[in-house]
């Protein structure tokens, strides 16, 4: 792994968007003094942090960059096209019990009618039984390719015909975003990219390759005010079981590309993403709303070990509910 290094802190940009109460100004300075020691606990140089508050971007800094520079989200991506799929079966152009079958026979061989029976709802959960995930190794040849690349994604995961994992139960894998890419295009008529983009959003020149599931860039304010609209107030954020939901470990759900779980009256989402890729990119990105009304997305250009987001969020959990 590329370890960085960490310049000092007198560096870092920082500017309010909207005014706050004196309270809130606490609470925002704890947020940005976590993000800061996480990023020197793993060696970061480069980073950026938004938080929002009921929905209102109220803070942005950046770590020796720009704060309002489109960084890389990775697997934050996953939200975008989950909430394009939603778009999609609200505007009656798809249903969450659509199978793929129908939807991508003329463009995809499937390897088994099993395959052909998915549906919409397992592939935004991660239970369609697909595995192992092919995009762990497609990744490195897609790496700054001229286009995306879910089609052949799809057709890698649905030609083949053993798979290692059994449908009903959460293995995170790329490979049913990528699917949702190409359903998405069928079921439109668009591309992805132009149907799916939300504001601020652009396909990274970079990871590009990985649209549906990791190729999006934003900055972090654009990215939070997207997590904020989406997870901290709307239908998805009232009532996440009310759409395609599974079991990840209790009581963490997963659906509509976060995870989720009930805290007090309301419900807490999150994600994280990451690139590993050592001598070409490494950057992670983490995004949370809270049901409390703050919301915070960061990202740095480093590759943390898992374990260090959980480290992050016990930080941060601690910094705005204390």
């Amino acid at each position: 792994m590329l370890r960085l290094f960490l310049l000092a802190f007198s560096l870092v940009t920082a500017f309010t968007a909207v005014p706050v109460a004196a309270q809130d100004s606490a609470t925002i300075a704890r947020i940005e003094s976590t993000f800061r020691a996480w990023a020197s606990e793993l060696g970061a140089d480069r980073g950026t942090l938004a938080v929002t508050y009921k929905g209102r971007v109220v803070h942005e800094a950046g770590l020796n960059m720009n704060a309002r520079a489109p960084v890389e989200i990775a697997s934050l991506s996953k939200a975008i096209t989950a909430v394009c799929v939603k778009r999609a079966v609200d505007s009656g152009k798809l249903r969450y019990n659509s199978r793929i079958g129908p939807l991508l026979s003329k463009r995809i061989t499937f390897a088994t009618p099993k395959l052909e029976q998915i549906t919409v709802a397992q592939l935004l959960t991660h239970t369609a039984g697909l595995g192992p995930d092919a995009t762990q190794r497609s990744m490195v040849a897609n790496f700054r390719a001229a286009k995306p690349q879910h089609w052949q994604d799809a057709q890698a995961a649905l030609g083949r015909k053993r798979q290692t994992k059994r449908a009903g139960k959460v293995f995170y894998n790329n490979e049913n975003y990528a699917i949702l890419g190409a359903v998405i295009e069928v079921a439109t008529g668009r591309s992805y990219a132009s149907y799916c983009a939300p504001k601020g959003a652009r396909p990274s020149k970079l990871s590009r390759g990985f649209l549906p599931f990791g190729g999006w860039q934003m900055s972090a304010a654009d990215y939070a005010r997207f997590f904020a609209k989406n997870f901290g107030q709307g239908a998805i954020a009232k009532q996440p079981n009310a759409f395609p939901n599974a079991r990840y470990l209790k009581p963490t759900r997963y659906g509509m590309g976060a995870f989720y779980r009930r805290f007090g009256k309301g419900f807490n989402f999150w994600h994280v993403g990451a690139f590993c890729m050592p001598g070409q990119m490494n950057a992670a990105a983490w995004a949370v709303h809270w049901t409390n009304g703050y919301g915070v997305t960061l990202s740095v250009n480093h590759c943390p070990k898992l374990a260090t987001f959980g480290r992050l969020d016990k930080a941060m959990v601690k910094a705005v509910f204390r």
